[in-house]
Parts: C-alpha cells; structure tokens; sequence
C-alpha cells in the first residue's frame, strides 16, 4: 500500500510540473496567432513589481512574463478579449532603459524581441512633465498606450504564457510509462 501511495504522489508531483499553475482570476485565453496564451491579473501595482509576479506565474508549464505586443492583431485580441476599457492602466512588458533619449527612444520588450509594432495614444510617448516616464500601460479606447513611471500604480498587468512545443509534451508523455515502470520496480 505505501508503494501506491509514493507512486500517485509522483505521479501527481509530474503532472503538476508538466501542467503548471496560475493565480490570476480566470484561465488563460489561447491567441492562435501568436500560439501563446494571455491573463489580465487585477490588483494595484507598480510595474516592477507586476514583471516580478508575472515571472513567477506558470501555465502549462511555461513561466509568464509581462505581455509583449508585437502587432495589431495581438493587441486588438489581448485588449478587447481581456475586458476592453477594464484594460486601461494594465501594464505591459515594454520599458525603456535608464538614460534612454526622451521621450521615444530605446523602448524594448521584457524578453528581447523587436520593437517593431506600437500602438501609442495621441501624443505619446511624451514623457510628461520629465517624470522619468519608462515604462508601458494600455491607456483607453482603441487599445492604445501611454508611457508611465515604472513606481506608478496600475489597475493590473497582462501576463503572457509562450505555450510549450508539441512535440515537447509528446516527449514527456511518452517518458511517464518508463518512469511508472521504474518507479514500479523500485518500490515494489
């Protein structure tokens, strides 16, 4: 009996792993068109500390970060499937680094990928009244942006989830029976 036992108990710590978890609200929504999935995360909080929470979440088995938003298909579908006008003042994973020229100059991603797609309001970026603005937010309706202090306080922030390859989760499926047979003969 206690070798079933430590068998379910692997099995579950396995498929856990493999599955991951996520604390926001509601489940992930899937955008064929990038292959990833995206949550709106509600709460107030500043964007640094919004990067460090998305980065600790998982999905599938992926760890999130915040969204990053590389067309216009992808911000129509992150902005009007997540809530829309909900949306205004959720970050997202675009800053620019300290000392970059103001107010347009050197915006990146959280994970590297080209700034080619932006979606700023009228009249942004503009680095308002010089307040080190450097960091990224959904501002109204169309879904446009607004650039802000990274120490300011939003509504929420987007997390986006790279879902895992196909084949990847093919692999460890296929390994979970050798690992039941090895497991098997060890504890019996």
């Amino acid at each position: 009996m206690k070798a079933k036992k430590v068998l379910g108990c692997l099995l579950g710590a396995i498929l856990f792993a493999a599955l991951g978890t996520t604390v926001s609200q509601a489940a992930p929504v899937y955008y064929p068109g990038t292959g990833h999935y995206y949550d709106a995360v509600p709460g107030t909080i500043n964007w640094d500390n919004a990067k460090t929470a998305a980065e600790s979440l998982s999905y599938l088995g992926t760890p999130g970060y915040l969204a990053t938003v590389t067309s216009a298909g992808e911000n129509d579908f992150i902005f009007y499937t997540m809530g829309g006008g909900n949306l205004n003042t959720y970050w997202l994973g675009g800053f620019q680094p300290n000392n970059s020229p103001e107010p347009n100059g050197n915006w990146q991603w959280v994970t590297g990928e080209p700034w080619n797609y932006s979606n700023w309001g009228y009249g942004e970026p503009n680095n308002w009244r010089n307040q080190n603005e450097n960091a990224l937010h959904y501002w109204a309706y169309p879904a446009t942006w607004n650039d802000v202090g990274s120490k300011w306080t939003a509504s929420g922030y987007v997390v986006e989830f790279p879902v895992p390859e196909p084949a990847s989760l093919l692999l460890l499926a296929s390994g979970l029976p050798g690992l039941i047979g090895l497991a098997k003969k060890k504890l019996f």
